[in-house]
């Protein structure tokens, strides 16, 4: 877990920051002019077109920097599986969050080209403090199909 204060900006790579306030997520990335822009834009975690009835996940990115956001009861740990490899990710909150987490994750990138990468297998998941699955964000495979999180730790 990383405490941060409302609105300061988390550096994720030298090109990739975001920062959280009690309410939303926004990321930034820098061009190649040296400014920064957001790529994603802000997500509102009160948003009535989030699902707020279950612990949910979602996740920009899927390889090198990932972020994204985790709705639920606060996860003890939130991990990204790169083809069955989990890297652990770092969870960012700050003061007046009610039901909701920010999350990065550095993941070695994919190369397409590399035959023992062709499943392209990406899951992000949130565990509690006994290693039971929350919630889950499977990407769909290069082969059109879905690979979960282990439902325990």
């Amino acid at each position: 877990m990383r405490q941060v204060a409302p609105g300061e900006k988390v550096a994720i790579t030298d090109d990739v920051r975001f920062r959280v306030t009690a309410t939303e997520r926004c990321d930034e990335a820098r061009q190649a002019d040296g400014s920064w822009h957001t790529t994603f834009g802000c997500r509102d975690a009160t948003s009535d077109n989030l699902d707020h009835t279950k612990p949910t996940i979602n996740t920009q990115g899927a390889g090198g920097p990932t972020m994204g956001m985790y709705l639920g009861p606060t996860p003890a740990r939130i991990v990204a599986f790169q083809n069955g490899t989990p890297y652990l990710a770092t969870v960012v909150t700050t003061e007046g969050m009610k039901g909701w987490v920010a999350y990065y994750v550095l993941v070695p990138p994919v190369d397409p080209n590399d035959p023992a990468s062709k499943a392209g297998s990406f899951v992000v998941a949130a565990y509690d403090a006994d290693g039971k699955l929350l919630a889950e964000n499977p990407f769909p495979r290069r082969d059109g199909g879905h690979d979960h999180a282990p439902a325990t730790l």
